[in-house]
C-alpha cells in the first residue's frame, strides 16, 4: 500500500508543471517569453518580436513561428521575426511554437493591440503675439503636458502614470489623471508617461524636453500701426522728437512676467525715461539719447530672468 501511494503523488505532483508547459511557458517565471522591440508599437508600425527562452535552453529543437494563425515558414527556427503592426486598436496574435528534441511542446503568445500616445508639452513661458514660433521651457518655469491616446476609452477610465527624471509624480498611478504639471529642473527633463485600463498596460511613452534661457527683445511701438514686428538691433534712431520701445522677454514663466519681483530700466546709467501703464514700455526723448538697459528677474527663482539693452541715437 505504501508503494502505491508514492506513486500517486508523483504522479499529482508532475502533472500540472507538464500541463503548464503545453499552454504556454511564460506561466512559470522561467518560462519562455515574447519580447518586442518597440516594446509598446504604434499601429502600422515595424516590429521586432525575439524568443527569449535561455533558461528552457531549448535549443536544438524546432521553432514555428504564427500571426493570427497563419505560419510564417520563412520565418522558421528564427528566434527573432520583424512584422507590421496593425491598424489602431485591433488585436495581433503572435505565437511562437517551440518544440524541443523531447518532443515536449511549447506554445508562448503575445497579444498586440497598438496605439497612439501622444504627448502635448505646453510651456507656460512668455513670447509675443506676433511671433510664429512656439514658447520653450526654461529653467524653474511651470510645464503642462497632456496626454492623448488613441483608444476608445475616456480618459477618466484610463490609469496613468506620470515621471519626471527620477521623480514619480502624484505619488503613483491615478485614474482619469491625463495632464502633469511640473517645474523645469536644470539641464533636461525626460517626461514619462504609462497608460493602463485595469491590470493591462496599453501604452508607454517617454520624451526629453530641454531647457531654454530667456532673452529679451526690443520693439518699437506705434499709436497709430501698434508694435513693430522687426525688433530693434542694438541701436533706435529717433525719426521725431520721442519713441516708446517695448521689451519682450521671450520664455520667461509667465508667473515672473506678469508679477515680477524686480523690474528696472535705465536710462545713460540712471534709471530714468518716461514709463507706460505697462511696466515693459518705455518712452525715451532726444534728451534722454544714450545707452537704454532693461532687467526682469524672479528673485526667489533667480535663474528666471533676462537683461539687455540698446543705444538711442
Amino acid at each position: 500500500m505504501l508503494r502505491v501511494f508514492l506513486c500517486l503523488c508523483l504522479v499529482v505532483l508532475s502533472t500540472p508543471l507538464y500541463a503548464a508547459a503545453q499552454v504556454t511557458g511564460s506561466l512559470i517565471g522561467s518560462g519562455p517569453s515574447l519580447d518586442l522591440s518597440p516594446r509598446y508599437p504604434e499601429p502600422n508600425q515595424l516590429v521586432t518580436v525575439s524568443l527569449n527562452d535561455y533558461a528552457n535552453n531549448a535549443g536544438g529543437g524546432t521553432i514555428r513561428w504564427f500571426v493570427d494563425g497563419q505560419e510564417l515558414p520563412e520565418s522558421t527556427n528564427q528566434r527573432q521575426i520583424s512584422i507590421v503592426s496593425g491598424p489602431n486598436g485591433k488585436n495581433q496574435l503572435v505565437r511562437a511554437r517551440v518544440t524541443t528534441q523531447d518532443g515536449l511542446a511549447l506554445n508562448v503568445e503575445h497579444t498586440i493591440t497598438p496605439y497612439y500616445l501622444d504627448l502635448i508639452i505646453e510651456p507656460q513661458t512668455r513670447v509675443p503675439v506676433h511671433y510664429t514660433g512656439r514658447a520653450l521651457p526654461s529653467v524653474e518655469s511651470q510645464v503642462n503636458v497632456s496626454a492623448i491616446l488613441s483608444a476608445p476609452l475616456s480618459p477618466n477610465q484610463l490609469i496613468y502614470s506620470w515621471r519626471i527624471n527620477d521623480t514619480v509624480l502624484y505619488s503613483g498611478p491615478v485614474l482619469g489623471q491625463n495632464r502633469a504639471v511640473f517645474t523645469m529642473p536644470q539641464g533636461s527633463a525626460i517626461v514619462s508617461v504609462s497608460v493602463s485600463s485595469g491590470e493591462r498596460l496599453l501604452a508607454s511613452r517617454s520624451i526629453e524636453i530641454f531647457n531654454t534661457e530667456p532673452i529679451v527683445h526690443f520693439y518699437a511701438t506705434n499709436p497709430l500701426y501698434g508694435v513693430s514686428r522687426l525688433p530693434v538691433h542694438e541701436r533706435l534712431i529717433l525719426l521725431g522728437s520721442s519713441a516708446t520701445v517695448r521689451a519682450e522677454p521671450y520664455y520667461l514663466d509667465l508667473a515672473t512676467y506678469n508679477a515680477p519681483d524686480f523690474l528696472e530700466w535705465t536710462v545713460a546709467g540712471g534709471v530714468s525715461g518716461t514709463r507706460t501703464s505697462n511696466p515693459y514700455d518705455l518712452t525715451v526723448t532726444r534728451s534722454g539719447i544714450g545707452n537704454v538697459g532693461f532687467h526682469v528677474r524672479n528673485l526667489t527663482q533667480v535663474l528666471q530672468g533676462t537683461q539687455g539693452g540698446f543705444a538711442v541715437e
